[in-house]
């Protein structure tokens, strides 16, 4: 055990991060992982006896060797086989709808050998020296991303400054989804990491909300992705008024080291919204959010980016009308190329248009405008109160 939260299993490094909700990894693009042992049997004993779930049960494949599945209490696939040929960690198995194209993929970006496995399975084959030697087999298949499944990820050690690597890889096509940065080991000296999309296709979906069936899916979608935010979140809107549970949700991000961007409506156009937004500033700023307002003309944006890999765009503001009354709808998705190319143009009405709200400034505005900000607000929750809404 290196820390609490990863361990050293032979020379790969197994990382845990805390993830409420994370979905099994059966399914996605990283299905499982395949250990090998000595004696399959023995180990099944040893499995059944510790209270194991065991999917399928040890059962020979002629030609190949004995396997068997079991899952783990957070709902990671694990395949246990039994190849005197490489013990330990044996196999990860990806999913794709193309496995030639991913398999392409992987030997452009990350090298390795093609051949088959016992001369039966297609795969990549990675050996160097020094490190345990493994194999990446691809099923064809319909897969989810892995992100924020019970296997997160996978990666591979640069054998040269990180940045460097990067380089190489996005001039091959690859699409980074974060630059590199720093991770101290308790017990070792500091590495750096960085991600890029992997070759599983991204999916996109379309989320609704109405009076009826769905009238908090919209809402939800945006909580579930900025907890799960690790990098930046940037939300473009023109009216801003999230309620309690969302404001929480980009406190918390901000309190974790996360980067939140909000750029908002700066051009007077309608008293309720442009003046009742104003008084969740003062606690989103004390959290070190960072709010841009728009002024170049006025802003209609109903969009955000988190994490350079999900995104969403579509009718819906964050705020009471569009939560709460209107019918809206929005389109989620992990593209990572779409999810750059949003951020970069946000990153850029920011920067060109973009006037940041001065904390101090903030707290210090005339008293006029403090009045009319809290009178909106009131009127505003006024208004939800007599309709019945909580919010």
């Amino acid at each position: 055990t290196e820390a609490p939260n990863r361990i050293m299993f032979g020379s790969t490094r197994l990382m845990f991060l805390v993830m409420k909700d994370a979905k099994p990894s059966a399914g996605g693009a990283v299905d499982h992982l395949g250990f090998s042992v000595a004696d399959l049997d023995a180990k099944m004993k040893e499995f059944e006896a510790g209270g194991v779930k065991i999917t399928t049960p040890a059962r020979d494949v002629a030609g190949l060797f004995k396997l068997a599945f079991i899952e783990d209490p957070w709902g990671t696939r694990l395949e246990v086989v039994q190849d005197p040929e490489l013990l330990g960690l044996h196999h990860i198995h990806m999913r794709a709808p193309n496995p030639d194209e991913a398999f392409a993929w992987l030997l452009d970006k990350f090298g390795g050998k093609r051949q088959q496995l016992k001369g039966r399975i297609d795969a990549v084959r990675y050996d160097a020296e020094g490190f345990s030697s493994m194999w990446i087999l691809i099923t064809k298949g319909e897969a989810e991303p892995s992100m924020g499944r019970a296997i997160d990820h996978i990666g591979w050690r640069s054998t040269k400054p990180l940045t460097e690597t990067m380089t190489e890889l996005t001039g091959k096509g690859a699409v980074a989804t974060s630059q590199p940065r720093p991770l101290t080991l308790p017990n070792g000296p500091a590495i750096n990491f960085a991600y890029v999309a992997g070759p599983a296709g991204a999916r996109a979906g379309l989320v609704l909300r109405d009076n009826l069936l769905h009238r908090t899916r919209i809402e939800r979608a945006y909580r579930r992705a900025i907890g799960e935010a690790n990098q930046d979140i940037i939300i473009a809107n023109a009216y801003f008024l999230p309620g309690r549970k969302l404001r929480q949700s980009l406190i918390h991000a901000a309190h974790r080291g996360v980067r939140v961007r909000l750029l908002l409506q700066g051009r007077y156009e309608y008293f309720m919204q442009y003046h009742a937004a104003r008084p969740v500033y003062g606690a989103l700023l004390a959290a070190g959010i960072e709010i841009y307002e728009y002024s170049p003309s006025f802003l209609h944006a109903k969009v955000a980016v988190v994490d350079q890999c999900w995104a969403t765009v579509g009718s819906s503001n964050l705020d009471p009308l569009s939560l709460l009354l209107a019918r809206e709808a929005n389109l989620v998705t992990t593209d990572p190329v779409f999810a750059l190319d949003l951020r970069s143009r946000l990153e850029q009405a920011i920067e060109q248009g973009g006037v940041a709200v001065d904390p101090a400034s903030y707290a210090d505005r005339p008293w006029r405008q403090g009045l009319l900000d809290r009178l909106a607000f009131g009127l505003m929750r006024l208004a939800l109160f007599l309709t019945g809404k909580r919010y």
